[in-house]
């Protein structure tokens, strides 16, 4: 917690970023930037995230009603009371420039009530971060009436609330109405394959979704294979990402289906799954077809020799995966004999793979012919003197790698 003393940094009238963060705030401070959101208009991006306060914050954003500048603002973790809920929403209601709003981990529950009011009639705000605020089923009711009258809205981040099926189904109804809403993050919400069927069918029909995050919630085969049944439809989604559920190799046939012909989704994340090698082999078959898919995330899915030869084989073949993390697997042997010969992936994570001296040597010849990796992960595979003396011979030969983690 840092103790700010002097202002003279905060009474630079030219200031047009502000970083508070972590920061004692006195009354002296608060006044300083009342001052500043009142008078100074260079001011566009102020953050304020896990501070404390020895005067009412209400104080402060009472100032933004009048504020015609500031575009973002982070008020996460500041513990806000009922009182400040309810300047923050009158705020939205009068303010005319903000567009970025992070509200992370402030214990708002029943206050988005307060804020629904004032989200309907904001015709500015682009980014909302809800993260952590015990949003549950009543909140997300208000939540809801928002998102099918509100069409300024691009972001909404909602991970670590109490989402589950049926705050899930509340949103999906809105979501089939918004036409705006591109990026959405329900992480961390207990959402099992019910209610991923129900979203499921919304993303057939709905197209303006670009970005969607599930990752640890609680998705095993039968919602991977109504999401792989949408993705043959729908065409909207860019990246999608699984990570940490429960998918095995039982639902790789369904996405295998998917990405055959799905053409828009260029970024997927499966990793911390149960893939395993036959759920890989059959993925490998599609990365041999897809010509749309450029970063993929395999991490930790009990892959070994098996998966990672029908991967190796598969690169030979792809000339438009970019970006691949194969991490926290084994055995990558088989696989990287496929770097002679592949020519487009740029990044690469091996890292915590258990990499002993035998795989680093095939490692090493595949580099020295490889013309196209920039990237390479190898942290935490505990090399020895001589493992690093193979690396160092290795770079000597190879011209196009310009980061390297060991």
């Amino acid at each position: 917690m840092t103790d700010i003393t002097t202002l003279n940094l905060i009474d630079n009238i030219k200031l047009n970023e502000l970083n508070l963060s972590h920061t004692f705030i006195t009354d002296d401070i608060i006044l300083s930037l009342v001052n500043i959101l009142q008078y100074n208009f260079d001011l566009t991006s102020l953050n304020l995230s896990y501070c404390v306060y020895t005067m009412d914050i209400a104080i402060l954003l009472n100032t933004l009603k009048v504020n015609s500048t500031l575009t973002n603002l982070n008020l996460s973790k500041n513990k806000f009371k009922y009182t400040d809920i309810i300047e923050l929403a009158d705020v939205l209601k009068r303010n005319s420039s903000l567009k970025y709003l992070n509200l992370n981990h402030n214990n708002i529950g029943g206050g988005i009530k307060l804020l629904r009011d004032a989200l309907i009639v904001n015709s500015t705000l682009t980014n909302l971060n809800l993260k952590n605020n015990i949003i549950s089923y009543k909140g997300l009711i208000d939540l809801s009436n928002i998102l099918k009258i509100n069409f300024t809205l691009t972001e909404l981040i909602l991970s670590f609330n109490n989402v589950n099926d049926f705050g899930l189904k509340l949103l999906i109804d809105a979501i089939l109405i918004n036409p705006t809403l591109t990026y959405l993050n329900l992480s961390n919400n207990y959402i099992t394959d019910d209610g991923i069927i129900e979203l499921s069918n919304c993303l057939k029909i709905n197209s303006s979704l670009t970005v969607l995050n599930l990752s640890h919630n609680y998705i095993h085969d039968k919602g991977m294979k109504s999401l792989a049944d949408a993705l043959k439809t729908n065409v909207g989604l860019i990246k999608l990402n699984l990570h940490h559920n429960s998918i095995t190799y039982d639902s790789m046939s369904s996405l295998y289906d998917a990405l055959k012909i799905n053409s828009t989704l260029m970024k997927l994340n499966l990793s911390h799954n149960i893939i395993n090698n036959t759920g890989l082999i059959i993925l490998a078959n599609a990365l041999k077809v897809n010509s749309i898919l450029i970063k993929l995330n395999l991490s930790k899915n009990n892959i070994s020799y098996n998966g990672m030869k029908a991967l190796s084989d598969a690169l030979k073949i792809n000339s438009t995966l970019t970006y691949l993390d194969i991490s926290k697997n084994i055995q990558i042997k088989a696989f990287v004999d496929a770097l002679q010969f592949n020519s487009s992936l740029t990044s690469l994570n091996l890292s915590r793979n258990y990499i002993d001296t035998e795989e680093l040597e095939v490692l090493s010849e595949s580099l020295k012919n490889n013309s196209s990796l920039t990237s390479l992960n190898l942290l935490y595979n505990y090399f020895d003197k001589n493992d690093l003396k193979i690396i160092s011979n290795t770079l000597q030969l190879n011209s196009t790698l310009t980061e390297l983690l060991l």
